[in-house]
């Protein structure tokens, strides 16, 4: 679990159990083409240099809010619209599906993000 999750670690306490959190000074890895990527340190290996001009130019600009401004928008939607597509696929997809065992496609940006889904 993640050591951030403030409610899990209360609940684990409230239940008399004994939680196992990752190190969050160790890299995450993706698999991608059969190559391992550490990350953030192997992303600009891990992206071609169209998809990381996107991601970098999405970082830098404020994200816009989706074009139906109070819907829920997706974690899937909000990543390929303001990082793009391949760090969707690339990233944020493994992570996502690993770590809440979701879809990005379906999932409320606002639930799993919270900050992000108040931009």
């Amino acid at each position: 679990f993640q050591a951030s999750a403030k409610g899990l670690r209360q609940l684990a306490r409230d239940l008399n159990l004994d939680l196992i959190s990752s190190d969050p000074s160790l890299s995450k890895f993706v698999l991608s083409d059969n190559n391992l990527y550490a990350l953030p340190k192997d992303l600009a290996k891990l992206l071609s240099p169209g998809g990381l001009l996107t991601a970098i130019a999405g970082a830098l600009v404020k994200p816009v809010a989706s074009s139906s401004n109070n819907a829920d928008e997706t974690v899937a939607s909000f990543v390929s619209r303001v990082l793009g597509e391949e760090v969707l696929q690339k990233v944020v997809e493994p992570f996502v599906s690993t770590i809440y065992t979701g879809d990005p496609d379906t999932m409320s940006l606002r639930s799993v993000f919270p900050l992000l889904g108040k931009l």
